[in-house]
């Protein structure tokens, strides 16, 4: 099972904003957005109609010394967590425009691993 998710991209050649269908599976990379920080998870489950999918978050071990804000440091891996926890698994679900929303509040998915905190806060 699948579930498509609607991602915006630079058009190199246009230089336009353009969307495209993202596919996400079993253990497809993502991000949980929330706020301005964004932290790495990966799909668990998918619905049979691609409408529902659960996500548990990944740890990032980085360059010893880097925070989330030296890009050019940032180099590390993604280790998934809580895999056989369903109890710890975030449930999101396709809203209008094709994005995924978790249910209880205003966090948001979209395709990549990344981790950013925002130093502003």
């Amino acid at each position: 099972m699948s579930a498509t998710m609607t991602v915006r991209v630079l058009d190199e050649e246009t230089l336009r904003w353009v969307e495209r269908s993202v596919e996400l599976e079993v253990g497809s990379g993502v991000s949980m957005h929330i706020g301005a920080d964004a932290y790495p998870g990966t799909v668990r489950k998918v619905s049979p109609s691609g409408k529902t999918i659960w996500v548990s978050r990944d740890r990032f071990h980085g360059t010893p010394g880097a925070n989330s804000m030296e890009q050019s440091r940032k180099v590390g891996v993604y280790v998934p967590q809580h895999e056989t926890q369903p109890a710890l698994w975030g449930k999101y679900t396709l809203r209008k425009g094709g994005v995924f929303k978790e249910s209880r509040g205003c966090h948001y998915l979209s395709a990549g691993r990344k981790y950013w905190q925002d130093p502003s806060f």
